[in-house]
């Protein structure tokens, strides 16, 4: 989408396009649908200074996933989403340079939510 395609409804970023849809679907539940994805940076309330995107409009049928991050995320989740995007491109057949990465499969996550222990100990004190 270049910028002269831009367009805003109702505060959001939108397609141009409202044919265009985003599908959902949290796996292992029942929970799926499709929407119009919007985006919006919030100016005021609890949320000010973070980014919405969601997947609302009349095509989710009341189920509207909604994101919430602040500025460097959503700066982020835009260039993982340009890898893809690109990934793709060039798997279609186009003449693009692959984008350079590291793959860390292999490593191990240190943060407080991917400790085992620390996860084991916080569902056995949740379950009490």
């Amino acid at each position: 989408m270049s910028s002269s395609e831009m367009v805003r409804a109702e505060g959001y970023w939108v397609s141009s396009d409202p044919q265009r849809h985003v599908s959902f679907e949290l796996p292992e539940t029942r929970v799926s649908g499709h929407g119009s994805p919007g985006v919006r940076y919030v100016t005021e309330g609890e949320h000010a200074g973070l980014v919405w995107l969601t997947l609302g409009g009349h095509h989710a049928g009341g189920r509207m996933p909604l994101l919430i991050m602040n500025l460097d995320a959503a700066a982020e989740l835009a260039q993982l989403l340009a890898a893809a995007v690109n990934e793709g491109r060039i798997i279609e057949g186009a003449d693009l340079p692959s984008i350079p990465f590291r793959d860390v499969t292999g490593d191990r996550c240190n943060c407080p939510a991917c400790d085992d222990a620390l996860v084991a100990l916080l569902e056995a004190e949740a379950g009490q």
